[in-house]
């Protein structure tokens, strides 16, 4: 975003809305920062504010400086903790001041202080393990660097209830957060406070491009680069992932020159400096976790995202084994529609639905492949007769039975089907004539054969058979006819025999040949 249009956010607000300073330390800050620093001037500015002048003489007679004898000058104490550790000491007290009466709990403000004297600690640590420049400006930027964080929820106190959760994310995923919530970030807010707070600009400078810095390009600037390595060792102790800060923070490490074995030995010294930082700074009381209790968090975070990834393996075996379940049902299924659709419910045999289907494609088949196709019509003799003398149930289980023996007289390759009340079929791919008379006479024999009675009494069954056999090579007026045309004159031709055998006198069979010579036995 740009400077104008953060200052439009900011704008829209009352002056008194907007945090800011007092005045005596804005000037302590601007003369500390002036090319020509008098450290008398620089005095008297101080001692000009009794409220600062108290925090001075508290910071070096803390436990941290440890001095022999207590300090009671602004002029010694400024001696001892040194001019730029002293400005410091402004920075941070003139922003404490300007939330004097801000919204934001007491508690969270200690958690935001906390970290930033980590941030300080490590920009400080890096400078010197780097010989970067000056470790006390580098500290400054460190302590500052996240200032606009606080100025957002002073502005906007509705949102913080999401503190704890904005803090506990990765850098990057909190200057994402807190564009999608405020519309800016705190480095867009801090690059206009930054003048109206008297924030050097070679501070504030490198605060607004902290974020730009990455592994895969070099810093804009040293002190940037060094806020942004901070950043991320900051999130190494608050960060909620502790296991992926950890692999941040020694993959930038890496990026600035230092070996990966430097990770523990940096991390130790930020946890051996940063209370005492704290301390000095008057943030109270911080408790730093140790690198082996830090690693050992991390391990736990690695552990809970194996115990999750395994959950989700277990999930996922889960979801395949009921997909899987799934697919074989819906198998069962469509067999069982298929079934509802091709099968005649009564016999078992297909119906005629599918009986045409088939016949098409034998006939497609036996013409590729060069076979004989026969096909076999046949009806049960009276069956008329059958039902009106024993009953439609009789009838009925005549026509189970009648499917019985077509099914144990032919081929499982033969296709057989109900394609009227009492008529069935059988279409038989690679049988010839002979074959397919030798199938037909079985079938007629099993019916005759079958016996079933009703009250006693026996229940005559027989059927009458007519047949034919296509062969294309064979018959010259079926030579590039279609396979329907084809189908058409077997069943003409089928139907011709079936009659032929009943006016013949029923109970047998008559077959017609692709040459129409008629056979009969």
């Amino acid at each position: 975003m740009t400077t104008h249009a953060v200052t439009l956010f900011l704008e829209g607000l009352k002056p008194s809305d907007i945090p800011s300073p007092p005045q005596s330390c804005l000037r302590i800050i601007e003369v500390a920062s002036e090319d020509g620093f008098d450290f008398d001037t620089f005095t008297q500015h101080i001692a000009a504010d009794p409220a600062f002048t108290s925090e001075v003489l508290r910071t070096v007679n803390a436990p941290f400086f440890a001095p022999h004898e207590p300090i009671t000058t602004v002029r010694r104490a400024i001696f001892m903790l040194g001019w730029r550790q002293v400005r410091n000491l402004a920075l941070s007290f003139a922003v404490r001041e300007s939330l004097r009466d801000s919204p934001i709990p007491q508690v969270l403000l200690q958690q935001f202080w906390s970290q930033a004297a980590l941030r300080a600690t490590a920009c400080k640590q890096l400078s010197q393990l780097q010989s970067r420049g000056d470790a006390e400006e580098a500290f400054t930027v460190g302590l500052l660097q996240d200032v606009g964080f606080l100025a957002l929820m002073h502005l906007r106190p509705a949102h913080l209830s999401a503190w704890p959760e904005l803090l506990e994310m990765s850098p990057t995923e909190r200057l994402v957060a807190e564009q999608a919530r405020f519309g800016v970030t705190h480095v867009d807010v801090v690059r206009v406070l930054a003048e109206r707070w008297g924030i050097p600009a070679v501070i504030h400078q490198a605060i607004a491009r902290h974020h730009d810095d990455g592994v895969d390009r070099p810093p804009p600037s040293d002190l940037a680069g060094l806020a942004h390595a901070a950043d991320l060792a900051c999130a190494v102790y608050a960060g909620r992932d502790k296991a992926k800060a950890l692999q941040a923070f020694e993959a930038c490490l890496l990026a600035r020159g230092l070996p990966a074995s430097s990770t523990q030995g940096v991390l130790e010294q930020i946890s051996l400096r940063a209370e005492g930082s704290a301390a000095a700074l008057g943030f109270g009381a911080l408790q730093v976790p140790t690198y082996e209790q830090i690693l050992h968090a991390a391990n736990q975070t690695l552990m809970r995202i194996k115990d999750r990834e395994e959950e989700r393996a277990h999930q996922l075996q889960a979801l395949l084994q009921e997909k899987e379940e799934m697919a074989r049902q819906l198998e069962r299924t469509m067999s069982q529609l298929q079934e509802l659709v091709y099968v005649d419910p009564l016999t078992g045999l297909s119906n005629r639905r599918r009986f045409d289907s088939v016949l098409l494609d034998l006939i497609v088949a036996a013409a590729r492949n060069k076979q004989p196709l026969s096909l076999i019509v046949m009806d049960i003799d009276h069956f008329k007769r059958v039902n009106d003398t024993f009953g439609h149930p009789i009838g009925d289980e005549a026509l189970r039975r009648v499917a019985d023996v077509i099914v144990k007289c032919t081929r499982s390759t033969d296709h057989r089907a109900r394609i009227g009340g009492e008529e069935m079929a059988i279409v038989l791919l690679g049988a010839n004539a002979e074959i397919g008379q030798r199938i037909a006479e079985k079938v007629r024999s099993g019916v005759e054969n079958i016996a079933l009675s009703h009250a006693g009494r026996l229940v005559p069954l027989s059927m009458s058979l007519g047949g034919t056999t296509f062969e294309k090579e064979k018959d010259p007026e079926l030579v590039g006819a279609t396979p329907e045309f084809i189908a058409g004159k077997m069943m003409q031709i089928a139907d011709a025999a079936l009659y032929a055998a009943k006016q013949a006198g029923r109970n047998r069979v008559h077959w017609v040949t692709s040459s129409h010579a008629a056979a009969e036995r």
